[in-house]
């Protein structure tokens, strides 16, 4: 059995979709071992997105990406500075509001989870994961 670690950001608790998120990873299996409501303190949000150099050229690439296939100049100019910029906003917008975090538990949890909230990038995401359907 694996265990994974979920957080239902501020804008789907203040939109009301804790229920349906739950409700979709019950669907599918997993099982709910622990849920908290929190305000994250900045220490924990911090320490949840640890700024490897693996993660800031990732996250690079895919914005330049982006940038490059519309013809546009990308406003940074190095995965440091631009990971770094990222990270503050999302350290800021989990500090904005209550979070839901909760640990599921399952057999292939981390994959059934990854399938069950869609890709990263909202406009990736498949209709029918939660970040196609809400995102």
């Amino acid at each position: 059995m694996e265990q994974t670690l979920v957080l239902i950001k501020p804008d789907g608790v203040q939109r009301g979709l804790v229920g349906e998120i739950m409700r979709r990873f019950e669907h599918v299996g997993l099982k709910m071992v622990a849920l908290k409501m929190v305000h994250a303190s900045h220490q924990d949000v911090d320490q949840h997105y640890a700024l490897t150099e693996e993660w800031m050229n990732g996250v690079y690439e895919k914005a330049k990406a982006k940038y490059d296939a519309r013809g546009d100049r990308f406003p940074y100019s190095d995965p440091v500075t631009y990971g770094t910029e990222i990270k503050r906003g999302l350290v800021e917008f989990l500090k904005s509001a209550p979070i839901i975090a909760l640990v599921l538990e399952g057999e292939q949890a981390v994959g059934l989870v990854r399938k069950v909230v869609g890709a990263t990038e909202p406009a990736g995401a498949a209709p029918g994961t939660i970040r196609g359907d809400f995102a």
